[in-house]
């Protein structure tokens, strides 16, 4: 017989609806900070492949990852200055 804390240990910490947007979300965050660092690394080149002024959210890929999440199938995202990281996001790009 199992005691109260093997039993508090062998049961998910979420269930398996909310694993799967978790994975799905931290997916989307990865593809970005590597999106975003490879744009980098093309920038730092000589002759630039990549040119011009660049804005990172490395450390903020959550944000618009979640501000897509909570869109409807008919909601239309509209952005300021940072609408690259929510174009990739909502795979506008």
């Amino acid at each position: 017989m199992q005691t109260e804390a093997e039993t508090r240990n062998s049961q998910p910490l979420i269930g398996r609806e909310a694993a799967a947007f978790a994975m799905i979300a931290y997916r989307r965050m990865a593809f970005i900070r590597a999106f975003e660092r490879r744009c980098l690394d093309l920038s730092a080149t000589t002759p630039a492949v990549v040119a011009g002024s660049m804005h990172f959210c490395a450390g903020q890929e959550a944000i618009p990852v979640g501000a897509a999440a909570a869109l409807g199938p008919h909601d239309r995202p509209i952005s300021d200055t940072d609408g690259d990281h929510g174009a990739t996001t909502t795979e506008v790009v």
